[in-house]
């Protein structure tokens, strides 16, 4: 089984899924990301037990070995900046229990394979719906948020490292982020944006 991806959207995947792959060798399942590819739409989910990512993407690369489904584990992998500026897609292929991934670089072709751990990967999409239920959505500039966020996790250095956060059910209104700690409560207001479409 085999599927090409653009290297900007296995980019993508990566930046979306790393930080939330556990580094726990308790349940070494945690420790891949999974790649659910079904033709031309890939999904990939990362969880380490308290975050837990998920990536959609639509396969720009339109070959016909893009008709494959099949379920895929990979650790994260940085892709050099020379792969994405290239032409050439990403190959993942699937054999028995063995993931490869291809990619080009400047010095030629770059392979890993993952053998997958025999466990099962959390069922993402029942944790997602059940985190979807809610009676409102507020949207924010990811950077504003990352920027409180940041900050707040660089000020509060107790081991909770909590962040509170505040709404009013006006979707209009600023968010508030506080951070608490030992000595420390830090504010952090971030106003919403008008979401597109709605």
């Amino acid at each position: 089984m085999k599927a090409l991806l653009d290297a900007m959207q296995f980019k993508q995947i990566m930046d979306g899924c790393k930080h939330a792959v556990s580094t726990d060798n308790s349940r070494p399942i945690l420790g891949y990301i999974k790649l659910d590819i079904k033709g031309e739409t890939i999904t990939a989910y990362a969880c380490d037990g308290f975050r837990l990512a998920k990536v959609v993407v639509t396969n720009t690369v339109h070959a016909a070995s893009n008709k494959e489904e099949f379920i895929a584990y990979i650790k994260p992998l940085t892709v050099p900046k020379q792969t994405v500026d290239m032409i050439f897609p990403i190959e993942i292929s699937k054999d028995d229990n063995i993931v490869t991934v291809s990619m080009q670089t400047g010095d030629g072709k770059t392979e890993f394979s993952f053998e997958r751990p025999n466990s099962e990967f959390v069922n993402a999409e029942s944790v997602i719906a059940a985190a979807l239920e809610h009676d409102r959505e507020v949207a924010v500039n990811a950077a504003y948020i990352a920027t409180a966020m940041k900050a707040i996790a660089k000020a509060i250095t107790d081991k909770n490292n909590l962040a509170i956060m505040h709404s009013k059910a006006d979707p209009t209104k600023a968010i508030i982020i506080k951070g608490e700690g030992e000595g420390i409560d830090i504010t952090q207001l971030v106003l919403p944006v008008r979401m597109p479409n709605r």
